[in-house]
Protein backbone atom coordinates (compact mmCIF):
# COMPACT_ATOMS: atom_id res chain seq x y z
CA UNK A 1 0.00 0.00 0.00
CA UNK A 2 2.84 2.35 0.84
CA UNK A 3 4.19 1.95 -2.71
CA UNK A 4 0.86 3.11 -4.16
CA UNK A 5 0.88 6.17 -1.91
CA UNK A 6 4.46 6.98 -2.97
CA UNK A 7 3.58 6.56 -6.63
CA UNK A 8 0.57 8.83 -6.21
CA UNK A 9 2.65 11.45 -4.41
CA UNK A 10 5.32 11.19 -7.12
CA UNK A 11 2.73 11.69 -9.86
CA UNK A 12 1.33 14.70 -8.01
CA UNK A 13 4.80 16.18 -7.62
CA UNK A 14 5.49 15.65 -11.32
CA UNK A 15 2.23 17.37 -12.23
CA UNK A 16 3.10 20.35 -10.07
CA UNK A 17 6.74 20.61 -11.13
CA UNK A 18 6.42 19.84 -14.82
CA UNK A 19 3.13 20.62 -16.21
CA UNK A 20 0.94 23.44 -15.05
CA UNK A 21 0.91 24.56 -18.67
CA UNK A 22 1.68 23.00 -21.99
CA UNK A 23 5.13 24.58 -22.13
CA UNK A 24 6.91 21.60 -20.58
CA UNK A 25 10.27 21.82 -18.90
CA UNK A 26 10.87 23.28 -15.46
CA UNK A 27 11.55 26.68 -13.92
CA UNK A 28 15.22 25.94 -13.18
CA UNK A 29 17.87 23.31 -13.81
CA UNK A 30 17.43 22.11 -10.21
CA UNK A 31 13.68 21.76 -10.69
CA UNK A 32 14.27 19.87 -13.95
CA UNK A 33 16.40 17.31 -12.10
CA UNK A 34 13.79 16.99 -9.33
CA UNK A 35 11.01 16.58 -11.90
CA UNK A 36 13.04 13.96 -13.76
CA UNK A 37 13.54 11.86 -10.62
CA UNK A 38 9.85 12.20 -9.66
CA UNK A 39 8.79 11.15 -13.18
CA UNK A 40 11.08 8.11 -13.07
CA UNK A 41 9.74 7.04 -9.70
CA UNK A 42 6.15 7.45 -10.92
CA UNK A 43 6.96 5.74 -14.26
CA UNK A 44 5.33 8.77 -15.89
CA UNK A 45 6.20 8.70 -19.58
CA UNK A 46 4.12 11.81 -20.30
CA UNK A 47 5.99 13.86 -17.71
CA UNK A 48 9.31 12.67 -19.14
CA UNK A 49 8.18 13.68 -22.65
CA UNK A 50 7.27 17.16 -21.37
CA UNK A 51 10.60 17.38 -19.57
CA UNK A 52 12.48 16.16 -22.66
CA UNK A 53 11.08 19.01 -24.75
CA UNK A 54 11.00 16.93 -27.92
CA UNK A 55 8.88 14.28 -29.59
CA UNK A 56 11.66 13.02 -31.86
CA UNK A 57 12.26 9.25 -32.10
CA UNK A 58 15.62 9.46 -30.30
CA UNK A 59 14.03 11.14 -27.28
CA UNK A 60 11.26 8.53 -27.20
CA UNK A 61 13.89 5.80 -27.28
CA UNK A 62 15.84 7.48 -24.47
CA UNK A 63 12.71 7.75 -22.35
CA UNK A 64 11.88 4.07 -22.88
CA UNK A 65 15.43 3.05 -21.92
CA UNK A 66 15.39 5.18 -18.75
CA UNK A 67 11.99 3.86 -17.70
CA UNK A 68 13.19 0.29 -18.24
CA UNK A 69 16.33 0.85 -16.17
CA UNK A 70 15.16 3.23 -13.42
CA UNK A 71 11.37 3.57 -13.66
CA UNK A 72 9.42 2.78 -10.51
CA UNK A 73 12.60 1.86 -8.64
CA UNK A 74 12.15 4.41 -5.79
CA UNK A 75 15.23 6.47 -6.68
CA UNK A 76 16.38 8.44 -3.65
CA UNK A 77 18.90 11.16 -4.41
CA UNK A 78 21.74 11.53 -1.92
CA UNK A 79 24.00 13.73 -4.03
CA UNK A 80 23.36 16.16 -6.85
CA UNK A 81 26.00 18.32 -8.48
CA UNK A 82 24.95 20.83 -11.13
CA UNK A 83 27.45 22.59 -13.35
CA UNK A 84 26.59 25.28 -15.87
CA UNK A 85 29.27 25.07 -18.52
CA UNK A 86 27.86 27.54 -21.03
CA UNK A 87 24.84 29.86 -20.68
CA UNK A 88 21.65 27.84 -20.94
CA UNK A 89 23.36 24.44 -20.77
CA UNK A 90 24.26 22.41 -17.70
CA UNK A 91 25.24 18.94 -16.57
CA UNK A 92 23.89 17.30 -13.43
CA UNK A 93 25.66 14.38 -11.79
CA UNK A 94 23.04 12.65 -9.65
CA UNK A 95 23.59 9.71 -7.35
CA UNK A 96 21.71 7.87 -4.65
CA UNK A 97 20.00 4.56 -4.10
CA UNK A 98 17.14 2.59 -5.62
CA UNK A 99 14.82 -0.04 -4.21
CA UNK A 100 16.71 -2.93 -2.70
CA UNK A 101 19.62 -0.63 -1.83
CA UNK A 102 21.03 -0.71 -5.35
CA UNK A 103 23.17 2.30 -6.28
CA UNK A 104 21.82 4.92 -8.65
CA UNK A 105 24.09 7.20 -10.64
CA UNK A 106 23.30 9.16 -13.74
CA UNK A 107 24.69 12.15 -15.58
CA UNK A 108 22.05 14.39 -17.15
CA UNK A 109 22.51 16.99 -19.86
CA UNK A 110 20.18 19.98 -19.37
CA UNK A 111 19.38 22.94 -21.59
CA UNK A 112 17.13 25.98 -21.40
CA UNK A 113 14.74 27.22 -24.02
CA UNK A 114 12.27 30.09 -23.62
CA UNK A 115 13.11 30.44 -19.90
CA UNK A 116 12.33 26.74 -19.25
CA UNK A 117 14.81 23.98 -18.40
CA UNK A 118 14.72 20.58 -20.10
CA UNK A 119 16.58 17.28 -19.75
CA UNK A 120 18.10 16.00 -22.98
CA UNK A 121 16.74 12.46 -22.93
CA UNK A 122 18.24 11.14 -26.15
CA UNK A 123 20.06 7.85 -25.52
CA UNK A 124 23.51 9.20 -26.36
CA UNK A 125 23.06 11.99 -23.79
CA UNK A 126 23.00 9.60 -20.84
CA UNK A 127 26.73 9.44 -20.19
CA UNK A 128 27.86 6.55 -18.05
CA UNK A 129 29.39 7.31 -14.66
CA UNK A 130 32.87 8.64 -15.16
CA UNK A 131 32.27 9.15 -18.87
CA UNK A 132 32.79 12.31 -20.83
CA UNK A 133 30.44 15.25 -20.36
CA UNK A 134 27.68 14.75 -22.90
CA UNK A 135 27.67 16.96 -25.95
CA UNK A 136 24.44 18.80 -26.32
CA UNK A 137 22.73 18.80 -29.68
CA UNK A 138 20.98 21.63 -31.45
CA UNK A 139 18.55 22.28 -28.59
CA UNK A 140 18.07 25.79 -27.28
Amino acid sequence: MRGFVRAGMGALLVAVLVGCGSTGGADSSEAAVDSYIAALNARDEGALRALGGSEDPETKTGIAERLAEFGGRDVRVTSRELKDYVPGKAVAQVSGTMSGGQPYRERLALYSRDDRWFVDLQPDKAATPGGAIPTLGAHG
